[in-house]
């Protein structure tokens, strides 16, 4: 890469294709929010390829939130791969945490002459439509056109492709629902690629048929079966098998075609018959009509994408983030929260790495972003699959640790069963009380009591009593934490006995004043309240040292011989920032907070995607730093020309290793990994065949910019708290205590703060401006109050507005318009990222 061109990206100032704002004088605020033609604006953030995926990994994502799949075209025709949220092999006979598998359903290919060639092309475009949630292609080739469109039904359960085709000569298509079931991958980090196990894994369990009007695959898991069954509209089906993994359909042989293909997938986890049940769906939707299911699919987008609205002057972040949300929406509605390792966009058979079980930390970043994003559905998933590991997890307490409560190990299987055994994780405490914080900031943004009663404070008091049993207190009256690691702490012996680590008194902290202000909320009382009130007013400090070049910071903790523990491995000296929320802009001029400051370390040239120094960074105010944590992320992270993120820079280095200039990507990579520790039992294979993209890295990326325009976890609102000064920037987002509020600021002018209560309550709002400020109840003009106040706090009635400006520039002195957009046509580039594909024909 030009040197030039990195410092560029590095300073966040790379050029790329940016948002264009009307004039200053105006702005675009509407009732509800900001004034914007979702349709018009959404388009810009199209993602276009002109040039074919011809790999998995480049395809499109499309999904119902239950069923999902990679939508890619080889030369021959479409392939679209097929996902379900609870297609588990949960084998009998290993470790609890490591025996299963969400495995694929199979793919769906449909084939023609190779209209999708390279060779052949004279004109190509793929297009995926964000706001409608729909894949448009478009070929020319000397052997004709054709068009198809994609997208995945929720209310009626089916992938559906819209084929149109006009060609040169009489062609017979085909259609082929298969399913080629193979091994599972192990854990890979440092050697991507090495596998192991029985060849012939899951080939035994696969079926195909045809009958009436359709064909079928299923798959007999070790505890469950699945059943994907597929029909066709638009002419006169002749069905055939080809083998236990393969059916299919062919048309008559005609030069012009037209018709609709329609699949389902049910497990035997839904319904007793699955087979009959996606044969239900398939021809519940074809007496519809596509049509009519399209409409009702683009409606329910619609009303998906008006719950919010983010604006920024980087269109190459704003891009991202609407591109999280899509991906969300598509794979985390159903009955199992998507594995952060692929979700729903496996490509290639049951190759998943990291294999089917739930890493907490991971799981976590995916969905911390939604609650800001007025999304907290997509996070339902997450607590109906945690919830239900309490029981097992009250047994890994006595297991691991022989206390009361529930001990909840970074590594999980989909029944709950917790990975103890391994000294690094047995010795790491905090994942339950950050499972248990993410459901408290469910309640918190929602104020949904019902959900408070039974999930959030149940939740919080077994991780409680946990802790509880961890604490002891020394003579001088100070509870401290015996014995921990940081995350994921390399090495043994006193790097698993830190007394008081970082994470945990971070963690605690935050837990024990969640759950005592849940119980305010309910005027509840007990003996576990007194107790997180006492453990709160004696619990040990933060552990700091002092760093020679920048000062007082942070530690990991104490070993036992009372050194301080200072190599930052997985960033546990920024846990009292992010996640735990212990030290924030409310700290600002504090010894606590300097302390912080100093301790924020920049993203590095191998980022490691987990790390969160992007939300540490805005949390903390740092505006520059924040913008370069988003360019390094982008730039190092985000190699998947759909928008996709991996989870390791050294992906990206081998990523890039085919093109030495380091420019945009092309069509992949063949290199096969190092073989450093592998074992002579396990053999590499080629990187290709086992890239997926890695959600929570996306997931963090899209927080930071939640968090550069909105702050409220510490129940005080602030907007642009780490916005640059040069941006222009607008939301509509969600703050805690359920307010919706929308703001816009025109290169560091703060326009108004407009505030929609959703269920009541107090607000405060902290005042952006050093001038007069006025707050008034928007329906009646009621001036509440007005002044030069630091923050203004006020009670608010369910479904009012109310409003914030300067006295000296009200909204009435500016012209108001809505914000439109023109769709996108080209592929987007920032640095060695790109979103889109170039033309390579």
């Amino acid at each position: 890469m030009d040197r030039r061109l990195f410092l560029q990206i590095m300073t966040g100032v790379v050029a790329s294709a940016r948002s264009t704002y009307a004039a200053d004088e105006t702005i675009h605020l509407g009732k509800r929010g900001v004034d914007v033609d979702y349709a018009s604006y959404l388009s810009k953030h199209d993602i276009v390829y002109v040039s074919p995926a011809l790999e998995g990994y480049e395809g499109f994502p499309i999904g119902n939130g239950d069923l999902g799949g990679m939508l890619w075209t080889p030369s021959g025709g479409l392939t679209l791969t097929l996902n379900k949220c609870d297609a588990w092999d949960d084998r009998p006979g290993f470790e609890p945490g490591n025996q299963t598998d969400l495995v694929s359903c199979g793919a769906l290919n449909i084939e023609s002459l190779p209209v999708f060639d390279w060779i052949y092309l004279e004109g190509y475009e793929a297009r995926l439509s964000l706001f409608e949630a729909c894949s448009r292609i478009r070929s020319k080739t000397p052997f004709g056109t054709t068009e198809i469109e994609s997208f995945c039904s929720s209310k009626s359960k089916v992938f559906c492709c819209h084929v149109r085709d006009s060609l040169t000569q009489e062609v017979v298509r085909k259609i082929k629902l298969s399913r080629w079931p193979s091994r599972s991958l192990d854990l890979l980090i440092t050697a991507p690629g090495t596998y192991s196990g029985d060849a012939s894994q899951r080939l035994a369990g696969v079926t195909s048929g045809f009958e009436g009007t359709g064909i079928w695959t299923q798959i007999q898991l070790s505890q469950m079966s699945v059943a994907v069954y597929c029909e066709v509209d638009g002419f006169e089906p002749k069905m055939f098998r080809e083998s236990a993994f393969l059916a299919g359909i062919e048309s008559p042989a005609q030069k012009k075609a037209d018709y609709v293909t329609y699949v389902s997938i049910v497990t035997s986890e839904e319904v007793a018959n699955p087979l009959a049940q996606a044969r239900t769906n398939v021809q519940a939707a074809r007496r519809k009509g596509y049509s009519s299911v399209l409409s009702e699919h683009k409606q329910e987008w619609s009303d998906f994408w008006h719950r919010s609205f983010l604006q920024v002057s980087e269109d190459y972040f704003e891009n991202l983030w609407y591109f999280h949300l899509y991906q969300l929406n598509s794979c985390s509605r159903g009955r199992y929260a998507p594995l952060f390792s692929g979700g729903l966009w496996l490509w290639n058979k049951d190759i998943r790495q990291w294999g089917g079980r739930y890493y907490h930390w991971n799981e976590q970043g995916v969905y911390w972003p939604v609650h800001a994003a007025n999304h907290a559905e997509l996070a339902e998933p997450y607590y109906r699959t945690y919830f239900p590991m309490i029981e097992p997890a009250r047994a890994a307490a006595k297991i691991a640790l022989g206390i009361d409560g529930v001990f909840f190990s970074d590594i999980a299987n989909r029944k709950g069963e917790q990975l103890v055994s391994s000294s690094s994780l047995s010795c790491n405490l905090t994942p339950g009380m950050q499972i248990a914080l993410d459901f408290w900031r469910h309640y918190d943004y929602t104020r949904q009591q019902p959900f408070l009663v039974q999930q959030a404070i149940p939740f919080l008091e077994e991780n409680i009593r946990f802790y509880l049993g961890i604490l002891k207190r020394d003579s001088a009256g100070k509870y401290y934490v015996p014995s921990s690691c940081a995350y994921e702490t390399p090495g043994g012996g006193d790097e698993r006995k830190l007394r008081n680590a970082t994470p945990d008194i971070a963690t605690i902290r935050a837990g024990f004043k969640a759950y005592l202000s849940g119980m305010r909320v309910l005027n509840r009382e007990n003996d576990l309240v007194k107790s997180c009130e006492d453990v709160l007013k004696h619990l040990a400090p933060f552990v700091t040292y002092q760093d020679p070049v920048r000062g007082e910071v942070f530690g990991r903790g104490l070993y036992p011989s009372g050194k301080v523990a200072t190599d930052p491995v997985f960033r546990p000296d920024q846990s009292p920032v992010f996640p735990s929320g212990e030290v924030g802009l409310n700290d600002r001029g504090s010894k606590l907070f300097e302390t912080a400051v100093r301790t924020y370390r920049p993203g590095e040239r191998k980022e490691i995607g987990i790390w969160p120094e992007s939300v540490v960074a805005a949390r903390l105010g740092l505006k520059d730093a924040a913008v370069k944590e988003l360019a390094v992320r982008a730039d190092q992270l985000q190699i998947f020309p759909q928008g996709f993120f991996t989870d390791m820079g050294m992906r990206t280095l081998q990523f890039y290793a085919h093109n030495k200039s380091e420019g945009a990507p092309v069509r992949g990579w063949d290199a096969r990994p190092r073989l450093g520790g592998v074992s002579a039992e396990k053999r590499p294979v080629p990187v290709k065949s086992i890239t997926q993209p890695f959600l929570e890295s996306a997931g963090i990326f899209a927080t930071t910019l939640n968090e550069m325009l909105l702050q409220s976890h510490d129940g005080k609102i602030r907007v642009f708290p780490a916005a640059p000064e040069d941006w222009t920037a607008r939301f509509t987002l969600r703050a805690s205590g359920a307010f919706m509020v929308t703001s816009e600021s025109v290169k560091g002018d703060i326009r108004y703060i407009h505030i929609q209560s959703l269920v009541g309550g107090e607000c405060v709002v902290v005042n952006p401006w050093s001038s007069v400020a006025r707050l008034q109840h928007l329906a009646s003009g009621k001036v509440i109050t007005e002044g030069s106040l630091a923050e203004f706090r006020f009670n608010t009635e369910p479904s009012q507005i109310y409003l914030l400006e300067r006295i000296e520039k009200p909204i009435q002195s500016y012209e108001r318009a809505t914000l439109k957009a023109t769709a996108n046509q080209a592929p987007k580039t920032f640095g060695r990222a790109i979103l889109g594909k170039i033309r390579d024909f």
